[in-house]
């Protein structure tokens, strides 16, 4: 970079508007188009002797349609370093709203994660994951609608690693990252998870932005967190479900589509609070409870041969998933949306664990939660 501040005698580079692990961020004007962008500065040593790879790469996060998801425009690499030319986005970001308010409102933070996970959605169709979701690269318009910015760029300009706290922020790192994994969709949900809790009670879910790497290692690799209700009383019961949900050590318990997330930040922002009710397991898991609404008498005798099938065969035999399907199914019918995304939730669970992440089952689980998921949101505001 020249004493000029220009960059390809197309972007002139008008002021640093941010700084962070990877470079800083440039306010340019493209005079190709005369319009307003953003240049981020990024050093790409690394980077230099897989140049096809990084172009593939940059060139499928381009491709990524979303408008929750900062554009990128371009990209150019000069000696040491890759510029990437990007949308501009007039506002500020998720960390300065944290700064300025500890916590925002049910709606604000709902509409947010909400719009989070569908950027989120957008990029995991394409197989690219983000790894570095945190509310320094979450940015909130003029508009009030969240942007995701930095995506890919944990990825591709860091190679992976097996030293804890290498190419992650640690508060925000899920338990497969500590061990070196590069992690999956399901990783991206988990810092999801660590951004919700951050907004709900003020704090990370462990710890602090200070706390020492070994024991934000040790926290989120085996500590319990603690429910935020018990920091910041009245906080709806779905949210803090679903934030405990989005925090599970195994990513096979948590929720395993953005999509899915998405739904369920639609349906809380409609739904009362309240919490379901549990019931004994009758030899089914301990999360499959019978809804509160499930009255009608089809429905019950449904539930009660699931839990016979399951006593007898186990709960994740094909015919018990097939009855606890048909369970799921009347008791959204029965009038009870939100119990029936809830056994649908557990069903895609369970088919995931018996059959694998890519069985009809599961995927047929995963339509029927968001299905009643949107059918809640629907009579809550029909109610409104």
């Amino acid at each position: 970079m020249t004493a000029t501040t220009w960059l390809d005698d197309r972007f002139e580079l008008t002021e640093v508007v941010g700084r962070g692990g990877h470079g800083r961020v440039w306010r340019a004007r493209d005079h190709k188009l005369d319009r307003d962008v953003a240049v981020k500065d990024c050093p790409a040593d690394a980077a230099h002797d897989e140049v096809q790879a990084l172009r593939r790469e940059i060139t499928a996060l381009a491709h990524v349609n979303s408008p929750y998801v900062v554009a990128i425009h371009d990209f150019i690499l000069t000696g040491a370093n890759l510029w990437l030319i990007m949308e501009y986005v007039r506002g500020g970001s998720l960390r300065d709203q944290l700064r300025e308010q500890a916590r925002p409102p049910n709606a604000s933070l709902l509409r947010w994660i909400e719009q989070i996970c569908r950027g989120l959605a957008a990029a995991h169709q394409r197989r690219i994951v983000h790894r570095d979701v945190k509310p320094a690269n979450i940015m909130i318009t003029d508009e009030g609608d969240a942007k995701l910015v930095d995506f890919g760029i944990a990825g591709f300009l860091g190679r992976p690693t097996t030293t804890p706290g290498v190419h992650l922020t640690a508060c925000y790192a899920a338990p497969e990252r500590w061990r070196g994994e590069r992690g999956d969709a399901r990783t991206d949900l988990y810092a999801v998870g660590c951004v919700l809790y951050e907004m709900l009670t003020g704090k990370p879910p462990f710890g602090s932005h200070q706390a020492p790497l070994v024991y934000l290692q040790r926290a989120h690799r085996s500590e319990t967190v603690v429910p935020p209700g018990r920091l910041a009383p009245g906080i709806p019961p779905p949210l803090s479900r679903l934030a405990l949900d989005l925090l599970q050590k195994d990513p096979d318990d948590r929720p395993g589509d953005a999509r899915v997330v998405a739904e369920r930040a639609r349906a809380a922002a409609h739904s009362a609070p309240g919490a379901v009710p549990s019931r004994e397991s009758g030899g089914l898991p301990a999360s499959y409870d019978a809804p509160v609404g499930a009255s009608d008498d089809f429905a019950r005798r449904i539930e009660n041969d699931a839990r016979e099938l399951a006593r007898r065969l186990g709960p994740t035999h094909p015919e018990t998933l097939k009855a606890r399907m048909e369970h799921a199914e009347m008791t959204g019918q029965a009038g009870d949306a939100h119990g029936a995304a809830q056994l649908y939730r557990r069903l895609a669970q369970d088919y995931q664990k018996a059959f694998g992440r890519g069985s009809r089952g599961r995927l047929d689980a995963f339509q029927g939660e968001s299905r009643w998921l949107s059918r809640a949101a629907e009579q809550a505001a029909q109610q409104e």
